[in-house]
C-alpha cells in the first residue's frame, strides 16, 4: 500500500553545513530524520535517529517544519515542527527537540505545545511555518473551542513562540511560556461576511506578507480565496486584548488589561523564561488565545473563486518589474490555475486580480500533494509522480486582449502574435503595456 511507503515531509539546509540536508520521513508509520551528506553528486547518511514530533506518521496528515539557525539557546540551528506524536493523533504538538552544541554539550532541552489542552491545540491540520525575527510563526486550522457552544467549526489560526523561549521551570517545564494563537479573518466582506475558514496553505515572498489559501468547508458550498497578511496586522492581533471563557457554557471575552501579568506574555526580551513568576505562567497555560482576529490587507481577498477546492499555493512577485504578482494554485483534481495580480495605486484598494490561465496536465483528476516554483517551470508532486510544467504559455493567446492579462507576455506589433517577455525590465519586442 502507498501508505506505507516512506513518506517525505520535510527538506532542509543548513547555511554553515552547505553540503547537508536534514529530511524526516514517515518511515512506513514509524517516523524517521535523516542527516544526508551530499559530495561529488553522492548522497550518504550520516546519522538515522528517531522523527517522532517532527514529521507525522501518516503521510496524509498536514505537518510542518522549518529549520532556524538564528537566535536560538546558545545560538544552535533548531527544527522547529507542527505535527503528531502518536499513531492515533491524539497529541499534536509544535516542537524543538533538545538542542547541542557540537562538543555534544546541551544547549536546550525539548520544549512542546502543552499536551491534552484543547485551549493550545485542538485537533490541528498544520499548513506552514517561518522563522520571523525573534519568534516562529505557525499557520494552522483547527475546531474553534470558542465556537463549542455553537457546534463544531473550523477556524483558521496563526500561532507563534519565541526562538529564545526555553520553557518554564516548574509549571510548563518543557512546554512553551510563550505560545499564543490569533485567528485569521480571510472574508468578503458585507453586513453578513462570507468567511473562507479553512487555510490549506500559506506562502511568503519576502518575510513580511504572507499570502494564505483558504476555503470554504468541503461539506458546504465549495470556494477559495487567496488573503494577504502583513506582519504589522499580525503583531497588532498579539499585542491586543486575550480571550477566554470564564465559565464552561459562558461566552468567550477578551480579558481586562489589568487581568494581564507583567511581564507580558509573548514578550520575546525575556532572557530566561525559566525566570518567569508564577502568575505569568500560568496566565499562558490558561489563555493562548487572542480576541481579535487578524486582518487580511485590503479588508477583502486577493482572488476568489467558487466551486473550486483550492489545496496548493506557490506565487511570483514583481514578474515584468511593474509590482505584478502571479499566484499558482492546484486544486483537488489537479487542475493548475495562474492567477494575474495587478498591483492597485493605493495600499487601501485592493489589487485587481484575473484568472489568466487554467492548466490540465493529467489525464485523470489527479490530487496534487506538494507544489514548488522554480524559474519557469512549476513542478507538481501526486501519489505517483511528479510533474513539470511551463508556466509561459504565451503561444497560447491569438488575441492581444488575451495575451496582456499573463504578465509573462506581451504583444509584439511587427510580429502579430503574443510572445515572452525576455527581460523583465524592458520593453523588447515593441511589446505594448496595458495599464
Amino acid at each position: 500500500m502507498p501508505d506505507c511507503q516512506s513518506h517525505v515531509k520535510f527538506i532542509a539546509t543548513n547555511i554553515s553545513s552547505p553540503n547537508t540536508l536534514f529530511v524526516c520521513a514517515t518511515g512506513a508509520y514509524s517516523p524517521k530524520s535523516y542527516q544526508i551528506n551530499i559530495q561529488y553528486n553522492k548522497l550518504s547518511i550520516q546519522s538515522e535517529v528517531s522523527g517522532i514530533g517532527m514529521c507525522p506518521y501518516d503521510p496524509f496528515d498536514n505537518a510542518t517544519a522549518v529549520l532556524v539557525e538564528n537566535d536560538n539557546p546558545g545560538n544552535v540551528a533548531a527544527l522547529y515542527s507542527g505535527t503528531v506524536t502518536d499513531f492515533i493523533k491524539a497529541d499534536p504538538l509544535i516542537f524543538r527537540p533538545a538542542l547541542y552544541h557540537r562538543n555534544g554539550a546541551q544547549s536546550a532541552a525539548y520544549v512542546r505545545t502543552l499536551r491534552n489542552d484543547p485551549k493550545w491545540l485542538n485537533e490541528p491540520q498544520f499548513v506552514g511555518s517561518f522563522d520571523v525575527g525573534q519568534q516562529v510563526y505557525f499557520f494552522l486550522r483547527e475546531v474553534a473551542l470558542e465556537y463549542q457552544n455553537c457546534g463544531k467549526k473550523i477556524y483558521s489560526r496563526i500561532a507563534r513562540i519565541c526562538k529564545n523561549d526555553r520553557g518554564g521551570k516548574a509549571v510548563l517545564n518543557n512546554v512553551w511560556t510563550s505560545f499564543q494563537k490569533a485567528r485569521l479573518n480571510c472574508s468578503i466582506p458585507g453586513e453578513y461576511p462570507y468567511y473562507f475558514d479553512e487555510i490549506q496553505d500559506v506562502y511568503t515572498v519576502d518575510g513580511l506578507t504572507f499570502y494564505g489559501l483558504f476555503t470554504t468547508n468541503i461539506n458546504g458550498l465549495t470556494a477559495s480565496a487567496i488573503c494577504a497578511f502583513s506582519v504589522t496586522e499580525i503583531e497588532k492581533a498579539f499585542n491586543g486584548p486575550f480571550k477566554d471563557q470564564y465559565h464552561n457554557k459562558g461566552n468567550w471575552l477578551p480579558v481586562p488589561e489589568t487581568d494581564v501579568p507583567y511581564p507580558r506574555p509573548g514578550n520575546c526580551s525575556i532572557q530566561d523564561s525559566r525566570s518567569l513568576p508564577d502568575r505569568v505562567i500560568n496566565f499562558v497555560k490558561d489563555r493562548p488565545l487572542m480576541d481579535k482576529a487578524v486582518n487580511q490587507q485590503f479588508g477583502r481577498p486577493i482572488f476568489y473563486k467558487g466551486n473550486c477546492l483550492m489545496l496548493r499555493l506557490a506565487v511570483e512577485a514583481n514578474v515584468s518589474g511593474n509590482g505584478e504578482m502571479v499566484f499558482y494554485t492546484a486544486s483537488n483534481t489537479g487542475l493548475v490555475y495562474k492567477i494575474f495580480v495587478k498591483p492597485s495605486q493605493s495600499v487601501l484598494e485592493a489589487p485587481k486580480s484575473i484568472l489568466s490561465t487554467t492548466y490540465n496536465p493529467f489525464e485523470q483528476p489527479t490530487p496534487v500533494w506538494s507544489m514548488s516554483l522554480h524559474n519557469e517551470y512549476v513542478y507538481l508532486g501526486t501519489d505517483t509522480s511528479v510533474v513539470q510544467l511551463n508556466v509561459l504559455t504565451c503561444d497560447r493567446y491569438s488575441k492581444i486582449d488575451l495575451c496582456i492579462f499573463d504578465p509573462y507576455c506581451g504583444w509584439n506589433e511587427i510580429k502579430n502574435e503574443c510572445v515572452a517577455i525576455k527581460d523583465k525590465n524592458t520593453q523588447r519586442y515593441a511589446v505594448i503595456f496595458v495599464n
